[in-house]
């Protein structure tokens, strides 16, 4: 699936790129795989002891923007909506 390298291996340039840089063999860390956990906190917490770290990924909604103000606007998502 992919990995992660050194920082020494893959140092910040501080300019925009036409390609990625990565390089496979110089990979320390790797993902081998990605389950789908409850979303209930109880359940993450018994899955956390069980298996170890836990890593969340998560699609965010079109409707949530971030304004140039950094502060978050919700549109058309009434209060009652945010944690469902």
């Amino acid at each position: 699936m992919g990995g992660l390298e050194l920082e020494d291996d893959y140092p910040y340039a501080g300019k925009a790129h036409d390609r990625c840089s990565y390089n496979k063999t110089l990979s320390r860390v790797t993902i081998s795989g990605a389950v789908n956990i409850s979303n209930n906190e109880t359940d993450m917490a018994k899955w956390l002891v069980k298996n170890g770290p836990i890593s969340i990924g998560k699609l965010t909604p079109s409707m949530l923007r971030f304004s140039y103000v950094s502060e978050l606007t919700w549109r058309f998502i009434g209060t009652e909506r945010v944690n469902r």
